[in-house]
């Protein structure tokens, strides 16, 4: 897992500054049998070289993202806003079929209705009472 995690931060590197570390490359290449305690000093390595490499990822993508807002001038928010496209809440009809166990089947069917509203980052599911009456819950999403 650590090897998958370096390979896609090695490619991550890329992106800011178009060189990958020798390090990196170097500790994917290794794949000669080892002894248990060369595996944990290895595995203990690419710990280490993995905080670093993220470290420094963070530190290169911090300073892009200070380079960018200090660059572009301040747009007024309207002109953004129309290119935008805003995803419309959506609503779906869901039937539940309501089971004993896990194979036997009662018969009964509940309906829900749920509501996405991804850009108010809110889930509710909405269930019709026969007299009625609605019992509702909402999730949302900070």
């Amino acid at each position: 897992e650590v090897d998958k995690v370096l390979a896609g931060l090695e490619i991550l590197s890329k992106v800011f500054d178009q060189q990958s570390s020798p390090t990196v490359s170097k500790i994917l290449q290794q794949t000669a049998p080892q002894s248990g305690e060369q595996e944990l000093e290895s595995l203990v390595l690419k710990l280490s070289v993995l905080k670093d490499f993220l470290s420094s990822i963070e530190k290169k993508a911090l300073k892009a993202l200070q380079e960018m807002s200090s660059a572009s001038p301040a747009a007024p928010a309207q002109p953004m806003s129309r290119k935008a496209k805003s995803i419309p809440v959506q609503t779906f009809e869901v039937k539940l079929d309501v089971t004993l166990g896990d194979l036997t089947k009662i018969g009964k069917s509940q309906k829900y209705t749920l509501s996405v509203d991804v850009e108010g980052g809110k889930l509710v599911v909405l269930k019709k009472q026969r007299d009625a009456q609605e019992d509702w819950n909402t999730f949302t999403h900070d």
